[in-house]
């Protein structure tokens, strides 16, 4: 499995490579697990699948910390820039300008040929939009959720809470014995035993997602779900 790569978590483009339950290797799973799906449960696993590459589109579109910084100080440069600007050439408060910098401002706004373009009018329609800026990304408002897991591990986790999702559970073998509460569960769904220690297990989630999947990353895996 890939290594863990710290990131920004942002919305992702989502991304799958089947896009209905009918497109799914279906004689591939039923063989892989020597079980028959019926409509019902083929559109249920199809739902996990989904799941599944839901949270690795948002896991691998991870971005990194200083690129977003980057970006935001650009866009609080350019907006305190522009407010910069206003108040020195054309103060809300209304102080004049220089002789000279009002010579430079007015050559600036005259010497554009786009029709009924008025400098002055536009800078002081920007104020307000910028203030709304600086405040919006400062650094007292930013809180980027920066994470560290492994992008197939946590998408593998969400896979499995699904299909967990309706399970039947009952006392595991080696934990019952009639006098206590069981100390671990057995799972199954749709025929197929669901547990972290299950080779049918590991079995079913290769054939679904269509990737290697080892019994030590769905024991993880139902660990982390």
């Amino acid at each position: 499995m890939a290594k863990g790569k710290s990131g920004i978590l942002g919305t992702g483009a989502f991304r799958q490579p089947h896009m209905k339950a009918d497109d799914l290797p279906w004689g591939d799973i039923e063989t892989s697990v020597g079980v028959t799906f019926d409509t019902r449960a083929r559109r249920e696993i199809f739902h996990c699948f989904v799941a599944y590459h839901a949270h690795l589109s948002v896991e691998q579109s991870r971005v990194a910390p200083d690129e977003v910084d980057a970006l935001r100080r650009t866009i609080l440069t350019c907006a305190q820039n522009l407010i910069d600007v206003l108040e020195h050439f054309r103060s809300p408060s209304g102080g004049a300008p220089s002789d000279a910098d009002e010579a430079l401002f007015s050559t600036l706004a005259l010497s554009s040929t786009h029709p009924d373009f008025d400098l002055t009018t536009l800078l002081r329609q920007l104020d307000q939009p910028c203030r709304e800026l600086l405040a919006g990304l400062s650094d007292q408002t930013i809180a980027p959720n920066i994470v560290h897991t492994i992008p197939e591990a946590t998408a593998l986790a969400a896979f499995f809470k699904e299909t967990r999702k309706g399970a039947r559970s009952k006392a595991a073998r080696a934990s019952h014995n009639f006098t206590a509460t069981p100390t671990a569960l057995e799972f199954r769904r749709w025929g197929v035993a669901l547990g972290p220690k299950s080779s049918m297990t590991a079995r079913f989630a290769t054939a679904v997602l269509g990737r290697p999947v080892s019994i030590s990353q769905v024991a993880h895996a139902l660990a982390s779900a």
